[in-house]
């Protein structure tokens, strides 16, 4: 899953400002942060977010240049992740493209917090297109608006057959500061939500993995349908896989960062304490572009709360005296 290269990104962030590191370290951060905007959409936006942050708390700090330099390396890092992406789509694809379902997840999005259904339900007898009522119901679920072959994404040709009248939606449903608020609304309920999350395994043996309509199976029965039986045999999609153990290491791991953290927050010094402050602004950050896109799940777990204890580990490898220089 791309969603671990979220945290790993961030800390490549934070090494980037904040430590003093030699070329070569320097050039393998800027490459963990190209590849993590390259593997995951989301994480562009969570970055220049965090940037933002970044530049604020540091605005009148005595290492304001070496947090500038740190600031034009990710972006730079950045620029080359996304244009790697666009130049191979366009060498696979005939076009340049960063994403090619943006579309439908942020319709799958606004189906989930009810947003599209009002909107239909107010523009369709003036505007009509594919998701209107007269054309078939919605489904009750973003995913199944994404993948079910009865839904109307699939039932009107696909992705990329949908694009211009979803695209057309979405810029006018936005148009409106009604869908603005409705949308931003939801997203810092359901960061909320997702920073709740505690329970790492619950949603891995979910039964959702074995119905022929879900993204995994659809893909594996379409690419690769050899593999369908292994697949349908696997311990996690038969709801076997064991995972109370793994799931309590993490929320020990996890409360001691969390202890961790508190008492260097208290007792730390000035420094440690400006980090910190970036490791948590970064983790809601993280939450709340990850709320943007999707409901709260606990496979997301990877690219919130997993950054409280690197950060944490950061912090007091940063205060050691063997780790001034990288």
């Amino acid at each position: 899953m791309p969603d671990i290269f979220t945290p790993l990104a961030v800390l490549a962030l934070l090494l980037l400002a904040h430590c003093r590191s030699s070329p070569g370290w320097r050039l393998f951060d800027a490459g963990v942060i190209a590849f993590a905007t390259a593997v995951h959409f989301g994480n562009g936006p969570a970055l220049l977010l965090i940037l933002l942050l970044l530049l604020l708390l540091h605005a009148r700090s005595p290492e304001r240049s070496s947090i500038r330099r740190g600031v034009l390396t990710t972006a730079l890092a950045m620029v080359v992740g996304v244009a790697s992406v666009v130049l191979v789509n366009w060498r696979v694809d005939g076009r340049p493209y960063f994403s090619r379902g943006a579309h439908v997840f942020l319709l799958g999005r606004t189906l989930d917090i009810g947003l599209l259904p009002d909107w239909l339900a107010r523009h369709c007898a003036e505007q009509d297109n594919y998701l209107c009522p007269d054309h078939g119901p919605l489904p009750a679920h973003g995913n199944e608006l994404l993948w079910s072959p009865d839904g109307p994404v699939q039932r009107n040709g696909g992705w990329d057959a949908v694009r211009p009248e979803s695209e057309a939606v979405l810029r006018d449903m936005f148009a409106e500061p009604r869908s603005w608020a409705w949308f931003l609304g939801a997203g810092v309920r359901d960061a909320f939500r997702q920073l709740g999350y505690w329970d790492l395994g619950r949603e891995m043996n979910d039964p959702w993995y074995r119905e022929p309509d879900s993204s995994p199976y659809r893909a594996i029965a379409l690419y690769f349908p050899s593999e369908l039986p292994g697949y349908l045999d696997c311990r996690q999609v038969a709801g076997t896989l064991p995972m109370g153990l793994s799931g309590h290491m993490y929320q020990v791991l996890l409360g001691l960062s969390l202890v961790t953290l508190v008492v260097l927050l208290v007792h730390g010094g000035q420094d440690q304490r400006l980090l910190l402050v970036m490791v948590l602004g970064s983790v809601v950050i993280a939450a709340g572009v990850c709320a943007a896109l999707a409901m709260p799940d606990q496979r997301f777990l990877a690219r919130v709360s997993w950054l409280v204890p690197w950060g944490v580990m950061l912090v007091v490898a940063r205060s050691s005296p063997l780790s001034s220089t990288r």
